[in-house]
């Protein structure tokens, strides 16, 4: 017999389903325990290897595969790979410690307990996922991943800072995820979760009682109601901001990379060329300046082929710069924004600080606030410096606020705030804007906007979807808002369905 038709054959007497016996008496229990317990005691530890932390790596996998693993299993922890399709919960034992790790796209039951008695904990686990097991105290500690836990007695949880204390009898819905992870497949939080900062746990008790601990304290978790905690510390948010801010950037810079290469293979195959993008930009010129943004599926267009050019491209817009047409000044700003060339950065300042049409200076000031490029900080700090205009003032503060850049920020403050030296229409048009920011160090300037214009018709709708992602302190600011008789039935009740009412 084969390795494969041995494999299969085990397989279905492990699960009562061999084609022998379809039909007819499945084998019992006890039988299949035997079995399993014979085949398994093939890649068990040596008796000294016992004592060392089990590795129990849970996917649909082969016999012959698990047994090819007996060598190196033997040096320090027991691979355990089943071939399981049905939901037979693997038996670990209670007194030792394990590591459960379920691949993606895989479910898993485990049994802990001693032999002979009835398991402390039935867990559930869905891939990718992985669990650590200790034993004294008992805790089962989640690393990563969703899990559904049943305690037969009284044990914690543990999901990065945040513990749940579970009373005999009480089960348990929860899920970990982390910076970096939100790619995963989501069960209890919100597949659009993205965390910047460490770690989010997301939990549901729906059988017995359970209490949540955290930094933020202890509390009763009510049956059936969806608690998400925030599970890092302070020092952890700040690392792993750090390391999720890296991944970013080098996924941008991957990103953009590729976008380059098939920019450049589709301009090649068009057979672009910088005078043929030119002629083509002759034709965007016809009218006003404005009249040119009427046209975003032309105007794409011509950025696509710009960035298929390359260096080319970028050049041929940073030369356009210096074109005596206002027109040409003003449609190469708003390219080169697009095409986000730190290279044209000193040619963008020079204009904003000093061409003599108004609306190619604001659009150089407005492409050097929105660029992603690094190096635009000095720029904006001379704009908001030197004030060509209050449209280059107001752009460049907004930019160096979106930079998270602390001068920015109080610049920011204080132009919302000076009454006498700014219009209106000068402090409304950057506190509106702020609002479309996102980040905890703007918190003060949101509170500001909203004090000066939260009748405006937009304020309290972008103000809440800013406090909404700001855990604690967002939402006693949104309890605020949906109470305060100066707003209208409509606005009170938009932020009323932010806060699940």
């Amino acid at each position: 017999m084969s390795d494969d038709s041995l494999e299969q054959n085990v397989a279905r007497l492990l699960e009562g389903t061999t084609p022998h016996d379809r039909g007819a008496t499945r084998p019992d229990e006890a039988f299949r325990a035997r079995l399993e317990a014979r085949l398994l005691a093939e890649v068990a530890p040596a008796p000294a290897a016992r004592a060392a932390e089990a590795r129990t790596v849970v996917r649909p996998g082969r016999f012959r595969r698990a047994l090819s693993y007996t060598a190196l299993a033997l040096a320090s922890a027991a691979v355990i790979v089943l071939a399981l399709g049905a939901p037979r919960a693997l038996r670990v034992e209670a007194s030792s410690p394990h590591t459960l790790t379920v691949p993606t796209g895989t479910r898993s039951w485990i049994e802990i307990g001693a032999p002979g008695r009835p398991p402390l904990l039935r867990a559930e686990l869905r891939g990718p996922a992985e669990a650590t097991w200790q034993p004294a105290p008992p805790v089962l500690r989640v690393e990563h991943g969703w899990i559904r836990a049943e305690a037969n007695a009284p044990l914690a949880v543990r999901a990065a800072d945040v513990e749940v204390a579970l009373t005999q009898g009480a089960e348990l819905e929860l899920e970990l995820t982390r910076g970096g992870t939100n790619m995963a497949p989501k069960w209890l939080l919100p597949a659009s979760t993205a965390i910047a900062s460490g770690a989010l746990v997301g939990l549901v008790v729906h059988r017995g009682n359970a209490e949540v601990r955290s930094a933020d304290g202890s509390k009763a978790a009510p049956n059936g109601q969806l608690v998400v905690v925030d599970g890092a510390r302070g020092d952890d948010r700040l690392v792993d901001a750090q390391r999720h801010v890296a991944m970013l950037e080098r996924k941008v810079s991957g990103l953009r990379g590729e976008n380059e290469r098939l920019a450049a293979q589709l301009a090649d195959k068009k057979g672009v060329t910088v005078s043929s993008v030119m002629a083509r930009l002759g034709e965007l010129k016809q009218g006003s300046q404005l009249a040119a943004l009427a046209s975003p599926g032309k105007l794409m267009e011509l950025e696509t082929d710009l960035k298929g050019l390359g260096a080319q491209g970028v050049q041929a817009m940073v030369d356009l710069l210096k074109s005596k047409d206002d027109k040409d000044r003003f449609l190469a700003a708003k390219i080169l924004e697009d095409l986000d060339s730190p290279t044209a950065i000193p040619a963008l300042r020079e204009v904003a600080l000093g061409d003599t049409d108004p609306l190619a200076a604001r659009m150089a000031s407005h492409a050097l606030a929105l660029m992603e490029s690094p190096g635009t900080t000095d720029a904006l700090r001379e704009l908001v410096k030197k004030k060509p205009s209050w449209e280059a003032e107001v752009n460049a503060i907004w930019g160096l606020c979106r930079q998270g850049d602390p001068d920015g920020i109080a610049q920011a403050m204080t132009f919302l705030k000076d009454k006498e030296g700014r219009s209106e229409q000068m402090r409304a048009a950057l506190g509106i804007n702020l609002l479309l920011l996102r980040g905890e160090e703007l918190l003060p300037l949101v509170d500001e906007v909203v004090t000066q214009w939260k009748t405006a018709p937009q304020t309290v709708a972008f103000a809440a979807e800013y406090y909404k992602n700001l855990g604690a302190a967002g939402r006693s600011r949104l309890e605020a808002l949906a109470n305060d008789p100066a707003l209208s039935e409509e606005q009170r009740s938009g932020v009323k369905k932010l806060l699940g009412r």
